[in-house]
C-alpha cells in the first residue's frame, strides 16, 4: 500500500523528464490468454534493461506489453488479411488483491473525458500501432497542485499475485475477446525510474 501513495507523492513533486530512484519492482510475465478460436504463443523476454516484456502472437495479431508504474504500453500489430478494430469501451483491467475490474481509456484521450464513450482504435492489415492502457480510477486532478495525478496500477507489493487485461478486438465484424491473464512477482530491488507527462517509466534496475 505504501507504493500506492508514494506514486502519488512521486507524480506530483517530479516535474516533466526527472529521474528517480524508488524501491521496488513488479516483475509481470504473462501465464494465458484466453480467447475463442485462436492459439497462440507465449513469450516473456526481457529488454535492455532488465524489464519483462510479455508477448503474445496468433494468426491475427501480434501484442507485447510494457508494464510500467502508472500504466500499460503496448504494441499490436495486424497479422490478419482484415482490418482490426479495438473496442476500449469493452476493455477492462482486473488489478489489485481483491481482482477488481475496471474501465481503461487510452492515448490520445483526455483526462477529463476518460469515462466518456471511446472511439474505436483501427488497425489496418499489416500495420501496427503504439499505445497505452490506463485505468479510468488511475487519474485523479489534484486542485491543491493544480495538476493531474497518476497512481499505481501495481501496488500491495508481494500480496499481488496476478492481474488481467481484458482487450476486446473486432475481425471481419467479429468480436474476439482476448483475456490476458499475468503473473506478478515483487522484487525489493532499486530501480530507476522517469517521469513524463505525469506518467512514471521504469528506466534501469539499480
Amino acid at each position: 500500500m505504501k507504493n500506492y501513495f508514494l506514486a502519488l507523492i512521486v507524480s506530483v513533486l517530479l516535474p516533466m523528464g526527472l529521474q528517480a530512484k524508488v524501491k521496488g519492482y513488479y516483475r509481470v510475465s504473462l501465464s494465458t490468454v484466453d480467447v475463442v478460436g485462436e492459439k497462440g504463443v507465449i513469450s516473456n523476454p526481457e529488454n535492455a534493461q532488465g524489464f519483462t516484456t510479455p508477448v503474445y502472437e496468433d494468426d491475427v495479431m501480434a501484442i507485447a506489453f510494457n508494464f510500467e508504474p502508472t500504466h500499460i504500453d503496448f504494441t499490436l500489430s495486424n497479422k490478419s488479411d482484415q482490418t482490426l478494430k479495438i473496442l476500449w469501451d469493452e476493455a477492462i483491467y482486473v488489478g489489485g488483491p481483491s481482482g477488481v475490474s475496471v474501465g481503461v481509456f487510452h492515448s490520445g484521450v483526455k483526462l477529463i473525458d476518460r469515462s466518456a464513450p471511446q472511439t474505436p482504435t483501427v488497425v489496418v492489415r499489416g500495420s501496427k500501432i503504439n499505445d497505452l492502457l490506463v485505468t479510468k480510477d488511475g487519474v485523479s486532478f489534484n486542485g491543491t497542485f493544480g495538476r493531474w495525478v497518476y497512481s499505481y496500477i501495481l501496488y500491495w507489493e508481494d500480496a499481488l499475485k496476478q492481474v488481467k487485461v481484458l482487450l476486446p478486438i473486432e475481425v471481419n465484424g467479429e468480436k474476439r475477446e482476448y483475456l490476458f491473464d499475468f503473473a506478478v512477482n515483487w522484487e525489493n530491488i532499486k530501480v530507476k525510474t522517469r517521469i513524463y507527462d505525469g506518467r512514471e517509466y521504469y528506466i534501469e534496475k539499480k
